[in-house]
């Protein structure tokens, strides 16, 4: 599958997220840690919604599949997402005494704490049904998260959503999304993973290399999502791949410097002018951008 076919299925503008969609509390104010705090903000988080919410913020047409547990958690979910305008019509609720992935995230830098809740997760039972129901036909790429390869029934069903693109000739977009907590062990996370059998590089037989824009942090989370999600989006809106991965760059690194994940994701406006007025520094020479 060639660049210039994926590029042009992306701009084809319609695509499934297959993953998860969160709930992030944070301590307030900005900088207090958790022990200490009286008061906390409510967001969307997850991997995967957030990645559907920056491509919506450069006009995706993003549909989200996943479960949320059936409490108001999981409703406080999908009301976020139809807030942010990623279509929730595939999601369904789960019950099974399952959980809405849910993270207390601290706004700091120094000794920064992520706590996440993972037990019994809603979006790890998503099953081949779900997919069958997708209609994954229906749609011009496909973007996937590694968590959600981590445990059955989802593995499964993911690796089954892969085999029905490939036969429908559908780009598949992977980010890797490792977190080691969510495997039953780093053996059996790098076995599922090699299943992909390597991956495209975006760079054609020219590296390209890219740094990043230096920035004075808030907190770490959120740049992989949004760096993601505005990579596909720039490319949507027909940036050459180098201006992409630049773009990319910035928005990532505007999410570090506010707070949450989903309400941190900048549109293409504000990307342009942080870029005007901050420069990418020199990048890595053995680094080069790849899915």
């Amino acid at each position: 599958m060639s660049l210039e076919f994926l590029i042009s299925k992306i701009q084809n503008n319609n695509f499934l997220l297959i993953g998860r969609a969160g709930v992030d509390i944070y301590p307030d104010p900005p900088g207090t840690k958790t022990e200490n705090a009286n008061t906390y903000v409510t967001h969307l988080g997850g991997s995967s919604a957030n990645m559907g919410v920056q491509l919506v913020k450069y006009g995706g047409s993003c549909s989200l599949l996943t479960r949320v547990s059936n409490d108001a958690l999981g409703k406080f979910a999908l009301n976020q997402l139809d807030h942010y305008g990623v279509n929730r019509d595939l999601i369904k609720l789960e019950d099974n005494e399952s959980r809405i992935s849910f993270a207390i995230v601290e706004t700091t830098i120094e000794d920064h704490q992520s706590i996440i809740y993972r037990h019994k997760a809603a979006d790890l039972f998503l099953n081949k049904s779900d997919i069958e129901n997708a209609k994954i036909h229906n749609y011009e790429c496909i973007l996937i998260t590694g968590t959600s390869l981590a445990a059955q029934p989802s593995r499964d069903a993911v690796l089954y959503a892969l085999k029905l693109a490939k036969e429908h000739n559908i780009p598949v977009i992977m980010d890797i999304d490792y977190r080691p907590y969510t495997w039953e062990s780093a053996e059996k996370a790098k076995d599922v993973y090699n299943l992909e059998k390597g991956s495209i590089t975006f760079s054609q037989n020219l590296e390209i290399i890219k740094g990043i824009f230096p920035v004075k942090p808030l907190k770490p989370t959120g740049a992989g999502d949004s760096f993601m999600g505005s990579l596909i989006g720039a490319l949507l809106k027909n940036y050459d791949l180098e201006k992409a991965i630049e773009i990319g760059s910035a928005a990532a690194a505007i999410v570090v410097t506010r707070v949450g994940c989903a309400p941190a994701m900048p549109d293409l406006d504000e990307v342009l002018e942080f870029m005007n007025t901050n420069k990418i520094n020199k990048g890595d020479k053995n680094a080069h951008t790849t899915v």
